[in-house]
C-alpha cells in the first residue's frame, strides 16, 4: 500500500481479521472482500460494480436505495432503479449492479425484472427470504437477463401453473 503520494495515512491490522484503512487506496489489481462494514458510500472504481442498491425489512420505497440507511423495502423497486440505471448508462459487460438483500421476509409482486449483469445478493439461505405474494405466486417470479445472477437468497411459494406443460410460476425464467 502507499506510494510517493502518500495517500494511505495508515494501516491497522486488527488481530489479523480486520484491515483498517484512513487516507486514499488505489489499487490497480483485484480486492476480495467478504464483508464491507459501513454503507460502502466512500467507496468508488470498486472493480466492475457500478451500482449497488440496498434492500431491508426497514427500508422505505421512496428512499434512493444507495446505502442501508436509505434502502428499498422491496426487491421489486430495488430493480426498478437498477434498470433505470442500466437504460441511461447501457454498454458493455463492465457496467455490472448489486442488488445488496440484508437478512429479512420480503414479500414480492411478481414478476420482477431484473436487468442485465444484475447480481441478487442475499446475506445466507437461512436469513434472507423471497416469495411472491397470494395474488402473483402463480407468476414467475424474477425474469433474468444477460449476466444475472443471484444467490445467498431462499426462495418460498412459487406455484407452477401446470405440472403436465409448465410456463408459469418458476422462480427464475428467461426475460422475454
Amino acid at each position: 500500500f502507499g506510494s510517493s503520494n502518500n495517500l494511505v495515512n495508515s494501516i491497522v491490522y486488527d488481530n489479523g481479521s480486520q484491515l483498517n484503512i484512513s487516507g486514499s487506496v488505489v489499487v490497480t489489481g483485484s480486492v476480495i472482500a467478504s464483508e464491507f462494514v459501513g454503507s460502502g458510500e466512500f467507496i468508488t472504481n470498486f472493480g466492475y460494480v457500478d451500482k449497488m442498491w440496498y434492500v431491508t425489512e426497514q427500508g422505505d420505497d421512496t428512499n434512493d436505495g444507495r446505502s442501508l440507511n436509505t434502502a428499498f423495502r422491496t426487491i421489486k423497486t430495488a430493480a426498478s432503479a437498477a434498470s433505470a440505471s442500466y437504460a441511461a448508462n447501457a454498454g458493455p459487460s463492465q457496467y455490472r449492479m448489486s442488488i445488496k438483500i440484508a437478512p429479512g421476509y420480503y414479500n414480492e409482486t411478481a414478476s420482477i425484472w431484473v436487468p442485465p449483469w444484475t447480481s441478487l445478493m442475499g446475506n445466507d439461505l437461512r436469513t434472507t427470504v423471497v416469495s411472491p405474494t397470494n395474488a402473483t405466486k402463480g407468476e414467475n417470479l424474477f425474469l433474468m437477463n444477460n449476466g444475472t445472477y443471484a444467490l445467498g437468497i431462499r426462495f418460498e411459494g412459487c406455484e407452477i401453473d401446470d405440472l403436465e406443460n409448465p410456463h408459469k410460476g418458476f422462480f427464475f425464467a428467461f426475460a422475454p
